[in-house]
């Protein structure tokens, strides 16, 4: 007689989860509630985060919002959001992946987690919740089926009337960057004018507004103002500078365009599983003429600011709008260099050996891919001056130079 077997009852994840009251540890630090234990707590606008180190438990309850360690409520579909990015940091607890607890009543109004009776989500395949998108380094491409976005990145037109009706061919220099963060789509929070006023202070954010100060001069009064795009799924904006534009409607030193993935909406032909924004700036100098061509070293600098703005635009999406982003597919990073000429007008060649029989292009795009094995992005700022050096400005005796920026 055989054996009787040694049965496993197999364990579903999180049984029953809609009725339990169940709390998710997302990573990069967003707490998410169901609907259950978001009624459990009173369904508050506002929390306060509690934590007991010695015994690893988090806690949560609801507050007024005029609670000094209030905490917002997001509804997200189904369930709510809390941005915690601050209090994780604070008691160094770690979330690579996102993991789901069981929610425990602790009296008092309190709900919370035990941090070690966390299970890590999975998807319907049974592996692991794909991780936040990933922009600490960078894979530089040459190849445009990789990025088919970045590609029509100088495909899209300006938003402003004032840029539009420029003839063409007249159209003055520009550096135009384009970054693209995975990410779920945007729900019903916040409101439109909520959404668009974020989205202004965010280009007032130190990190993009001196990726732009690098290219042109701004004076202190130069302001973000917003456009009218196309409701909330794609937001413009215009970089206005008086003291450059003087009073002429829709002038503007700069402008940018925020792409944002919405449930049911079409995509227009972009990757629907990204946020796309793109920034396009007009070099100038303090009284507004056309810049002196700058040279590689400045480039670099320029170049290594640009590749700060995906981690900006992650950071705008998980901490500020409380979106979920995702490392697949990868982040990507475009720059795309444009004058009425020659690439001479842009970058300076001097100290460089112009190649015999070369004719200068008018353009530059370079494309880099977020890649845990890659490059830093003072690294890959170089390798892209590599390839501006060897298929477009068409010159010779620039390793020293590139060398000098690496040390």
């Amino acid at each position: 007689m055989a054996a009787m077997p040694e049965f496993v009852e197999f364990e579903r994840e999180n049984p029953r989860s809609a009725d339990v009251p169940m709390f998710t540890l997302q990573a990069r630090g967003l707490i998410s509630l169901n609907a259950s234990v978001y009624r459990a707590l009173g369904q508050p606008d506002h929390v306060a985060l509690l934590y007991d180190e010695k015994e690893r438990v988090v806690g949560v309850r609801g507050v007024g919002e005029e609670n000094l360690n209030a905490h917002r409520v997001r509804p997200q579909g189904g369930s709510y959001l809390v941005g915690a990015q601050k209090f994780i940091s604070r008691y160094g607890i770690k979330a690579l992946v996102a993991q789901r607890f069981v929610a425990h009543d602790y009296g008092q109004g309190v709900w919370g987690f035990v941090l070690t009776e966390g299970r890590a989500v999975t998807n319907r395949r049974g592996a692991p919740q794909l991780a936040p998108a990933y922009t600490d380094r960078w894979r530089v491409t040459s190849n445009g089926f990789e990025v088919p976005a970045l590609l029509r990145l100088g495909d899209y037109g300006s938003p402003s009337p004032a840029w539009m009706a420029q003839a063409p061919g007249s159209e003055p220099a520009s550096m135009r960057i384009g970054a693209l963060i995975a990410c779920e789509p945007l729900g019903t929070e916040p409101p439109t004018p909520e959404l668009g006023r974020l989205f202004l202070l965010f280009l007032e954010s130190p990190g993009v507004r001196e990726s732009i100060a690098s290219v042109t001069h701004l004076h202190g009064g130069a302001t973000w103002t917003r456009w009218v795009g196309n409701g909330r799924m794609n937001l413009e904006a215009g970089l206005i500078d008086p003291q450059v534009t003087g009073d002429k409607p829709g002038a503007s030193v700069a402008w940018a365009r925020l792409l944002l993935p919405e449930a049911g909406m079409s995509s227009f032909g972009r990757d629907p599983r990204y946020a796309e924004l793109i920034i396009h700036i007009e070099p100038r100098r303090a009284g507004g003429g056309t810049v002196e061509p700058a040279d590689i070293r400045t480039w670099h600098e320029r170049l290594t600011k640009a590749l700060s703005i995906p981690d900006a635009l992650k950071h705008f999406l998980t901490e500020t709008l409380g979106l979920t982003t995702s490392d697949d597919p990868a982040a990507q990073l475009g720059v795309q260099l444009k004058t009425p000429h020659s690439m001479a007008e842009l970058v300076s060649l001097e100290g460089l050996k112009i190649l015999e029989g070369a004719q200068q292009t008018p353009w530059y795009m370079g494309w880099t891919i977020a890649d845990p094995a890659g490059r830093r992005p003072e690294n890959a700022a170089i390798e892209l001056l590599r390839n501006m050096c060897d298929y477009t400005l068409h010159v010779d005796e620039y390793e020293a130079i590139l060398t000098s920026l690496a040390t």
